[in-house]
């Protein structure tokens, strides 16, 4: 059986790829540099389709499956990670959750206009004092007449401070533990509810990384979102799904961390000197390096991602995560890139290079090395 890319998934690549050159590279520095949200470049992601290729038409999707989603993130991410984190969070945290969970008046009223770019979407799970340890939430939601009241925190919320509608994760009732977590469906703009302090990020500055915050917020009994107590089982299958879109990025980043550092080897710049600290520490971590060594594993990772089936997509999801391959390999020979490029960061003047960085994105049970911006 045959699993490359067919013709059609090969011009969404392309179509994927001419758009971020044209339209995100002349930016990414720009943005990077003011930690600017870049929102009429996700507006047009929504028009083009890029929002929605998981999600049937009748709810404003393209139809189209996990390969063509992972190929539109790989792609945008290879010219800029902060977009592709964003479409990332936008689709498979806050959209998928409703698509997966949702009823049908909730995926008409909301779905639809996330898929089109109409809306923002983001999600929130993390509390400052519990981490990734959903089961250890603190928010709360409490029964009142016709809805609930909502208190508590969450941080690191990506698209926090620009969406539209968000999906958060409360707790309904404490005893039953993980069984006492709900989803909600909150608006911009509620009463009780706003964005806090905006994260100030060493990498994937123009991702928009906010803490919400949730003072007697009153939600309307049809913004549940799937069963009462249901929150923390919905939550572990979006981040299955979600996994995927975080090795894709990795993947796309790391190719072009990659490009970045072949075009600088090829312009001759170890004739200037002013690296041979950073090639100093490279080969200490390394031994020996050669950008041969790197390409193959890149290669290799893009062969996992694009050879997996897809019979059953969402619970096969998980096996194309990162964690699948030796990360610990990955973490050497990606260490030859980042003493490459972080030896640039501090010549502001050797754009586009000097936005290039390491950048860690986590995510249970394992840590997937990302290098970009």
């Amino acid at each position: 059986m045959d699993f490359q890319l067919d013709d059609e998934q090969l011009q969404l690549k392309k179509s994927v790829r001419e758009f971020a050159e044209r339209e995100i590279a002349p930016n990414v520095m720009k943005w990077d540099e003011a930690g600017e949200f870049p929102m009429a470049t996700i507006k047009e992601l929504g028009k083009l389709g890029f929002l929605g290729v998981v999600f049937p038409p009748e709810f404003g999707g393209a139809g189209m499956g996990y390969v063509e989603y992972v190929t539109t993130i790989e792609e945008l991410s290879r010219v800029d990670g902060s977009v592709g984190i964003i479409v990332a969070a936008h689709t498979s945290l806050c959209s998928n959750h409703i698509f997966l969970a949702g009823n049908e008046a909730q995926k008409k009223k909301y779905l639809t206009k996330l898929a089109t770019g109409e809306y923002i979407g983001a999600w929130g799970l993390t509390e400052p004092s519990s981490g990734s340890d959903a089961g250890s939430a603190r928010m709360n939601a409490v029964r009142k007449k016709d809805g609930w009241l909502l208190n508590g925190t969450k941080t690191f919320c990506t698209n926090g401070h620009y969406a539209d509608v968000l999906v958060v994760i409360a707790v309904t009732d404490r005893a039953a533990h993980t069984h006492g977590l709900s989803a909600f469906l909150v608006e911009k703009g509620t009463k009780g509810f706003r964005p806090g302090k905006k994260e100030n990020k060493l990498g994937l500055r123009a991702s928009d990384t906010a803490e919400l915050i949730f003072e007697d917020c009153f939600i309307p009994a049809e913004n549940l979102l799937g069963p009462e107590g249901d929150g923390f089982i919905d939550a572990m299958g979006v981040l299955d799904g979600g996994r995927i879109s975080i090795a894709a990025l990795s993947l796309g980043m790391a190719e072009g961390a990659y490009e970045a550092a072949l075009k600088y080897f090829l312009m001759g710049a170890f004739a200037t000197g002013f690296l041979l600290f950073g090639i100093a520490l490279m080969y200490g971590v390394t031994g020996s390096f050669n950008l041969d060594d790197i390409r193959p594993y890149i290669i290799w990772n893009n062969g996992i991602m694009e050879s997996k089936p897809l019979t059953n997509q969402i619970n096969q999801i998980n096996q194309w995560s990162l964690s699948n391959i030796p990360t610990f390999q990955h973490s050497i020979f990606y260490a030859g890139l980042i003493m490459i490029i972080v030896g640039l960061s501090f010549k502001s003047s050797l754009a586009p290079f000097h936005f290039w960085a390491p950048d860690v994105y986590t995510g249970s049970p394992t840590v997937v090395i990302a290098i970009g911006r």
